[in-house]
Parts: C-alpha cells; sequence; structure tokens
C-alpha cells in the first residue's frame, strides 16, 4: 500500500475541489458534451439524407414508372400521380430541412439561427400536418395501419424528434456553460 500512488478519482458532491479540478472538470464536461453532440448530430442527419433519398426515388419511379411502386399501388383510386409528386416532394425538403436545423445547432452562433431556425420548424409542422392530412384521406385506416404509421407520420414524428433533440442540446450547453458562475476558490494544502 505504501508504495502505490495516490489516484485522483472524480469527485462526488459532498467533496471539496481545487478551483484547478472545478475548470479541468468543467472543461471535461464541455468536450463529453460536444462529441455527444457531435454523434447525434451525424446520426439525425444521416437518417434524414436517408428519407429524403427514398422520397426523391420515389418520386422519380413514380415519374418514370406511374403506379409501379407496391408502396403507392394501393392509392391509384384515390390519388393523382402529381398529387402524389407534390406531397412525397414537400415531404423530401421536410426532412432536408430538418437535417439543416440539426446541422446549425451550436451554441456561439445559436441567437443569429434562432430566428431562421424556429421558422423552419414552423414550416416542418405546418407541412407535416398537410402530409398527414392527405395520407389519411389516401389510406384504408381498417387494413393500412403500417402504412398510415409511415406515410402520414413520419414527418411529423421526425420533426418532432429534431425539435425534443435540439431543445435538449440547447438546454445541457446552457447548463455546462452555467457550471463556470459556480465556480468557488479554493486551493487544497
Amino acid at each position: 500500500m505504501e508504495g502505490m500512488k495516490k489516484r485522483k478519482s472524480v469527485p462526488t458532491l459532498d467533496q471539496v475541489m481545487d478551483t484547478s479540478d472545478q475548470l479541468a472538470f468543467i472543461e471535461n464536461m464541455k468536450k463529453q458534451n460536444e462529441e455527444n453532440s457531435k454523434y447525434f448530430r451525424m446520426l439525425f442527419i444521416s437518417m434524414a439524407f436517408i428519407f429524403s433519398f427514398f422520397k426523391m426515388y420515389a418520386i422519380y419511379k413514380q415519374v418514370t414508372d406511374p403506379w409501379s411502386m407496391s408502396l403507392y399501388m394501393s392509392f391509384m383510386s384515390r390519388v393523382t400521380s402529381s398529387h402524389l409528386l407534390i406531397v412525397e416532394a414537400l415531404s423530401s425538403i421536410c426532412f432536408l430541412t430538418n437535417a439543416y436545423c440539426v446541422v446549425y445547432h451550436k451554441p456561439d452562433i445559436m441567437p443569429l439561427y434562432a430566428p431562421i431556425k424556429s421558422k423552419l420548424f414552423l414550416f416542418n409542422y405546418a407541412s407535416s400536418v398537410l402530409i398527414s392530412l392527405f395520407w389519411l384521406y389516401c389510406l384504408d385506416w381498417k387494413n393500412q395501419v403500417p402504412q398510415l404509421v409511415m406515410m402520414a407520420g413520419g414527418n411529423l414524428i421526425f420533426s418532432i424528434i429534431i425539435q425534443f433533440v435540439d431543445s435538449t442540446w440547447i438546454h445541457s450547453h446552457g447548463e455546462v456553460d452555467d457550471l463556470n458562475n459556480y465556480v468557488y476558490d479554493f486551493k487544497e494544502i
């Protein structure tokens, strides 16, 4: 036991920390927060681009070979091809604007982009509700429950998740920044 070095462990709430330890702890929290933020931003951006690519592929297939995708065959009697193309294009735009909202989440530039992001979120919610109403009109409620969830609720659910994640990031960045206000002067003897 005598020859072993004393290891510093992460302090608990009831321990008094040296000022430099406090600042190091806060920097560590900021670094972890940034790493988590980057990881989840990349995840949601990838998801948005994949969904958008699928919607663009569906538009391409509908233009080149109308009603050939099994996903759309059952809607042939209830909707025209042009209406379907408009809704799928709007859906793709919604996913791309969600990706844009995720990309521009940086705490230092948030005041500059806050009005733009709030307008984009409003656009996403409004267009997602319109898309949902369109698909609720087109779908047979009894026989097409999985399609009902995917087509009618997909954009709206993704927009809500993006809004929640964005507000969580802003809140966590604010809490880590507030830790600097709680640093107290103390020197360990």
